[in-house]
């Protein structure tokens, strides 16, 4: 079973206390264990991600909310063009096992599983890719087609060099398309510019009936939260 990993923090108030929950994870389940049985997979590696990742970022103050599995899907785009030192820190830091001939077509097989769900209007959640190239740059056309045929990503020549604004523009309007204008002015101005080269953007959006988890448990006092109350033992 692959896993698509929402860390989250979140305080709450009941029977007269302030308590303090670390939901570490909110866990959605997908039948891909052609991906995810043995050491090596697309999901073990995921999951190990998530984890270093919420490392770094438990401390925070305020809620914690990130999907590693998106994280995972861009840097995975840029891996794809990384050879030598690059490729083998890359690989470190994201915790990837797989060699690229296998790694970036197991994205794309899981990226069709997490599509399939999207006509459920119960629980829809549709992931989508997209890369935007500078028309003036060359670009190795062998890159190009593993993006394409491994991320179903969409290629939009843009000119950074002379329409940069432009291009902020059409990115910011593509992701709010893409997430049902959840998202506004992604990218802010002068993010953009004209030494810009390439963009790449991996756009998710989840909907779903009951978002979250309905029975929490705090392990240091015993103290549950059901349904919106708070039961103490």
């Amino acid at each position: 079973m692959n896993k698509l990993i929402f860390p989250v923090r979140e305080k709450f108030q009941g029977g007269g206390q302030e308590m303090k929950l670390m939901i570490s994870m909110i866990v959605f389940l997908f039948g891909l264990s052609a991906y995810c049985a043995g050491e090596g997979s697309l999901g073990t590696s995921n999951a190990e991600f998530a984890f270093k990742l919420y490392g770094k970022l438990k401390d925070a103050k305020g809620n914690v909310l990130f999907s590693p599995y998106s994280i995972s899907t861009a840097f995975a785009m840029t891996y794809a063009g990384a050879r030598g030192e690059t490729e083998k820190q890359m690989a470190e830091a994201m915790c990837f096992k797989l060699p690229q001939d296998e790694l970036h077509p197991a994205f794309d097989e899981l990226q069709k599983k997490i599509n399939s769900y999207s006509s459920d209007k119960k629980c829809q959640l549709l992931v989508a890719n997209s890369l935007w190239p500078d028309k003036n740059y060359k670009f190795l056309d062998g890159y190009l087609k593993t993006i394409k045929d491994n991320y179903g990503s969409e290629t939009r020549p843009v000119d950074y060099q002379k329409e940069s604004d432009k291009a902020c523009v059409e990115i910011n309007k593509w992701v709010e398309d893409k997430t049902e204008k959840k998202i506004k002015d992604l990218i802010p101005p002068g993010a953009i510019d004209p030494l810009t080269r390439l963009v790449l953007v991996n756009a998710i959006y989840f909907k779903v009936d009951h978002p979250f988890i309905f029975f929490i448990r705090d392990s240091v006092t015993g103290s549950i939260l059901f349904m919106g109350r708070m039961q103490n033992p």
